[in-house]
């Protein structure tokens, strides 16, 4: 949403005068603006960009992602078809797994499916509860068949360990924190 200054950070992380990282080694993630994807497409470097997907319908995503961060998936994968073909680059979709939300054996078929049009990488995230969530993290049984249904796809996936969830410093937990207080 901040195209303009994100290039510039970029330019500076991977300016040999300052951090010098290679811009393989640069991820950007999103909720997926397709205009600006599109404009990254434009600029042919070759930093990964991963897309916070965490939905395989829109009707699912409008329960997830605000609206105003929002953008029919078709446009998304529209415009991330154009980024890996500029940038040469594999895109990462990555899906937060929550249950019963989106965490079923047909959301894993639908998400198998997409990910092998492109090919993508699929980056499986559970959910991590805190304590006034209406979403509750699924069993590991169904991260773990979520993770196999992916797999038997064909499908390049990872399913998170997470760390820090016993002490509530998971991804998403101590904002959670500190918005409470």
């Amino acid at each position: 949403m901040n195209f303009k200054n994100l290039v510039s950070a970029l330019d500076v992380i991977c300016s040999p005068k300052y951090l010098n990282y290679a811009a393989r080694r640069v991820t950007i993630s999103t909720s997926g603006i397709p205009a600006n994807i599109i404009k990254l497409a434009s600029l042919k470097r070759q930093w990964n960009l991963a897309i916070s997907l965490h939905a395989v319908s829109d009707e699912k995503r409008a329960k997830l992602i605000p609206e105003s961060a929002r953008y029919p998936i078709n446009k998304i994968l529209e415009s991330c078809k154009e980024y890996m073909i500029a940038s040469n680059r594999l895109i990462t979709f990555e899906y937060t797994l929550i249950d019963s939300i989106n965490d079923s054996e047909d959301d894993a078929k639908i998400l198998g499916k997409i990910a092998k049009d492109f090919p993508a990488k699929i980056n499986l995230i559970p959910y991590n509860s805190t304590d006034n969530d209406t979403f509750k993290r699924p069993s590991n049984k169904t991260c773990l068949s979520f993770a196999d249904t992916l797999q038997k796809m064909g499908t390049n996936v990872t399913l998170r360990i997470e760390k820090g969830n016993k002490i509530s410093a998971a991804c998403g937990q101590l904002r959670a924190y500190h918005v409470n207080q």
